[in-house]
């Protein structure tokens, strides 16, 4: 089989996916929001439900940066 040199393989793009997102810097700015509008609503926290999929996993994650020290579990 015949490979190009210039196409990279699939899934090996860097950190982006080559779609010009920086995830830390995405990760960051939703932690930063999350602070902010719980400040906003002068709350102590957030609650959030959790299925167990991937996307729940990616929100308890963002959660338990914004609030380390009122994080349960």
């Amino acid at each position: 089989m015949m490979r190009d040199e210039n196409v990279e393989p699939r899934g090996r793009r860097g950190s982006s996916g080559g779609m010009g997102v920086d995830p830390k810097s995405v990760r960051r700015q939703i932690v930063d929001w999350l602070k902010i509008k719980v400040a906003e609503a002068r709350a102590r926290g957030i609650v959030v439900g959790l299925s167990g999929g991937i996307d729940s996993a990616v929100v308890a994650g963002l959660a338990k940066e914004a609030f380390p020290e009122a994080t349960v579990g």
